[in-house]
């Protein structure tokens, strides 16, 4: 190559070069890759009975996002990997499972319950903290509709439970173990109030079977039971006439069995409760208010205890609980537990602490 056609070939060289550095495009640019499909980040799993016999339904949905709405998806297959997999590649649309937040049981796919808990164990992609929720009393399609942004919805009442202003959520992991300690577990429970989607009840699961529903005070005593912070308002009246609010919240439960002669006998239940009494001024009457919410609360305790072993399902984990302050008798408490349970005689101790608030 002659010293005349080395010059003009440095000088295109070193443009090219300059021209990468800079950003600028060049007309030699290798062509770039297509981009990828987009991808959903689905937050939220419904299950419900399949169309066909012996099959499974499966509804999924995102979060909106910047006040968009969610992006839903529905499958069905003869198992639940399978209604997966039939949602997994829609339209322009890769669907991703990995960050599933919150799985709803349709109340009429109970029975597939084992076999829900089963395959989320299993399948390495689902975390164990994910939280499960029963739908009851409604379609599991009314609550993957295009204006109902469903994840925000359940991670309000997540907050709440968290909070103790409400029924606790519960995770698949802490599920699972009710089923193996207990043989029973309380799943919150879903239902439309208006156009309002609520949790006030938990479903009472024995074995696979879907036996009942603890409602209302009931279902807040079982989380209190289970050691789960709880915070409520009581209206109380004096015999004066007086009309106040105490607020109040939990502080804590003991379970103590009792046995005879390696027997058990009797189980004993006491539990505190703290708060503050507004609109009193009177510290006499405050002492008042003390013993109407520890009678309040004594006969509500004892309510769901009642209620529990109606069902004869531990659900609440007294026997573990027990065991605790009984760790030598464990073996003893544990044998006779399932026999002696739905008929065992329970004392129910409350002591209230309350403050005047000025």
């Amino acid at each position: 190559m002659t010293k005349a056609m080395k010059k003009p070939l440095a000088l295109l060289l070193t443009g090219l070069l300059m021209g990468s550095l800079s950003g600028c495009q060049v007309p030699f640019a290798l062509p770039r890759p297509q981009e990828p499909k987009s991808t959903t980040i689905v937050s939220v799993l419904g299950v419900f009975p399949g169309e066909k016999a012996e099959t499974v339904g499966l509804y999924a949905a995102s979060q909106g996002r910047n006040g968009g709405s969610p992006i839903r998806y529905r499958g069905q297959g003869p198992s639940l990997s399978d209604a997966l997999q039939d949602t997994r590649d829609q339209g322009s649309q890769t669907v991703n499972y990995a960050h599933v937040e919150h799985l709803i049981l349709d109340e009429a796919a109970a029975p597939r319950l084992s076999q829900f808990l089963g395959y989320t164990f299993q399948n390495g992609e689902q975390s164990i903290e994910s939280n499960l929720w029963l739908l009851r009393g409604a379609p599991m399609e009314s609550l993957f509709t295009e204006d109902f942004d469903l994840a925000r919805r359940l991670g309000t009442l997540k907050a709440s439970g968290q909070a103790g202003t409400s029924l606790p959520a519960l995770s698949l992991r802490r599920a699972a173990a009710g089923f193996f300690d207990n043989g029973a577990v309380l799943i919150p429970a879903l239902r439309w109030q208006g156009e309002e989607l609520v949790c006030d009840s938990l479903a009472l699961f024995r074995g696979e079977d879907l036996v009942g529903y603890l409602e209302g005070e009931q279902a807040a005593n079982a989380a209190l039971l289970s050691g789960e912070a709880r915070y409520w308002n009581l209206q109380v009246q004096t015999q004066s006439g007086e009309a106040a609010t105490a607020q109040l919240h939990s502080g804590g439960v003991r379970i103590s069995p009792v046995l005879e002669n390696e027997r058990l006998k009797e189980l004993r239940i006491a539990c505190d409760v703290d708060g503050t009494i507004a609109e009193v001024w009177d510290a006499q009457i405050s002492r008042e208010i003390e013993g109407q919410v520890e009678t309040a609360t004594k006969a509500s305790l004892e309510e769901t205890v009642k209620a529990l072993q109606g069902y004869g399902a531990d659900a609440v984990s007294l026997r573990r609980q027990g065991g605790w302050r009984a760790p030598l008798w464990w073996t003893q408490i544990s044998a006779q537990w399932q026999e002696a349970f739905p008929t065992l005689p329970v004392t129910v101790k409350v002591t209230a602490t309350l403050s005047e608030r000025f």
